[in-house]
């Protein structure tokens, strides 16, 4: 339920990329966006959340089958540096962020496929998604991002060389996991 139901969304995502908002206090979100409804959609076109302040994903986001799907959160844009505005409509002191509830996850394909924006002025941070094995040894320096849980199995006897983690980098599960990863010392 809601400003619009998962269903009517991923409706609308079958035709055409979409671009959700949040005002403050526009609705009684205080300036957030709450998916509460799964959203599932193959047809290639993007989804971009744009909020105030903050994104809750609550249920699954899933555009990693046949056509997928692009996923951009846009966080904190009620000013330059993406603090939460307050309902005075001043920044507070607290950054904006997205969250991952119990039941949320994103799901998506591999490629160029999930970006974040923290604050209007803020640099909009492109993710390479992975969902295999060798996609995450093959991730190399740049910001990635889990579109499936990946099962690392095959790594018990061969072992896992370690990710050399450079400075600023991102990485996030999306409320994905890697089971039964083995690290091998190198």
């Amino acid at each position: 339920g809601g400003d619009m139901s998962g269903s009517t969304l991923a409706e609308n995502l079958g035709s055409t990329d979409i671009e959700v908002q949040s005002s403050q206090g526009g609705t009684g979100s205080g300036g957030n966006i709450y998916v509460n409804e799964s959203v599932s959609w193959h047809s290639g076109t993007t989804l971009t959340l744009k909020v105030v302040n903050n994104i809750y994903i609550n249920n699954v986001i899933d555009a990693g089958a046949d056509g997928g799907g692009r996923l951009v959160l846009k966080f904190g844009q009620g000013n330059a540096n993406g603090y939460v505005t307050g309902s005075d409509g001043n920044p507070t002191t607290t950054l904006a962020d997205y969250y991952l509830g119990s039941n949320g996850k994103v799901r998506l394909q591999s490629g160029a496929n999930f970006a974040t924006q923290l604050g209007s002025a803020g640099a909009r941070r492109e993710f390479n998604v992975i969902t295999t094995l060798a996609e995450l040894r093959a991730s190399g320096s740049s910001d990635f991002a889990l579109g499936d849980d990946i099962d690392a199995s095959e790594t018990r006897s061969s072992g896992f060389a370690p990710l050399t983690l450079v400075n600023g980098r991102y990485v996030d599960g999306l409320g994905h996991a890697i089971s039964t990863l083995n690290i091998s010392a190198s």
